[in-house]
């Protein structure tokens, strides 16, 4: 396959009911220097049926249909067939903000010299409201991962080598995407945030259906890399399990990290 700048990758399984929106949000790009690979498990449902009749107007498609051992195995295939100098990865059920967040993304890159670039994403709130979730410079910081928060996969544009070379760590189920950026934090990597909306995050992901797990995965991936400050997150975790004062935590969280959202998408 020839070159391209952009990989973004797809990883579904039986998402009949979110994969067009998807597909949609890709194709209408109006900067086209990209791929599209979708992933699929084997779906029992009218998923790649879908895909498939979406993506015929679109050149560079790529479609692998397989058994895989979960989510990020998927994702680490999709990596294995990418072209592109960068890759973003947007699950069924996510979307790109608004038809520009490609181009947007090829001009800040073309002026900023970094390894792993991330912008903010579009998140629904308790209420059901939504909102953008902000992710500045402290978001690539040990301690942002130790206040048990992550930079979203959907808001990354990461460097396709640093991918090809440490691929995603199948001994995490629901945190490998965060044990990874953890690992390029150590290596001292650039991140660079990017400060306009790259996606729209529906809550129901994959990590939200699994907290126990997250929590879990979350702890060993901050043993691992940021054991002497793991009391932080140990802090944190005793707040949360206060009502009152998760509460007041997470007005401050609101505050820091989350704006109201435009028309725009900024």
């Amino acid at each position: 396959m020839s070159k391209c700048r952009f990989s973004i990758i797809t990883v579904c399984y039986n998402a009949e009911r979110y994969i067009k929106e998807t597909i949609q949000s890709v194709a209408a790009q109006t900067y086209k220097d990209y791929e599209y690979i979708v992933v699929d498990g084997c779906s029992s449902d009218a998923t790649v049926e879908i895909a498939r009749k979406n993506t015929r107007h679109l050149e560079n498609v790529h479609f692998i249909i397989e058994p895989d051992e979960g989510i990020y195995d998927a994702m680490n295939k999709g990596i294995n067939l990418a072209s592109g100098e960068y890759l973003l990865f947007l699950n069924a059920g996510d979307k790109l903000e608004n038809n520009d967040v490609l181009r947007k993304t090829d001009s800040f890159i073309r002026n900023n010299k970094g390894d792993i670039y991330y912008g903010n994403v579009v998140q629904e709130l308790l209420d059901g409201a939504t909102a953008n979730r902000v992710y500045n410079w402290v978001c690539s910081k040990k301690l942002y991962f130790l206040c048990g928060d992550v930079i979203c996969h959907q808001a990354v544009f990461a460097a396709a080598d640093l991918l090809k070379e440490r691929k995603f760590a199948l001994s995490f189920k629901v945190c490998a995407d965060k044990e990874w950026l953890l690992y390029q934090i150590k290596h001292k990597r650039k991140f660079l945030p990017m400060h306009f909306t790259v996606s729209y995050v529906p809550t129901e992901g994959f990590s939200a259906r699994h907290v126990d797990i997250f929590e879990k995965e979350t702890y060993l991936c901050l043993r691992k890399y940021c054991k002497e400050g793991l009391w932080i997150y140990q802090i944190v975790c005793g707040i949360k399990r206060n009502e009152r004062m998760k509460g007041i935590v997470r007005k401050i969280g609101n505050i820091l990290f989350f704006r109201k959202k435009n028309e725009d998408g900024t």
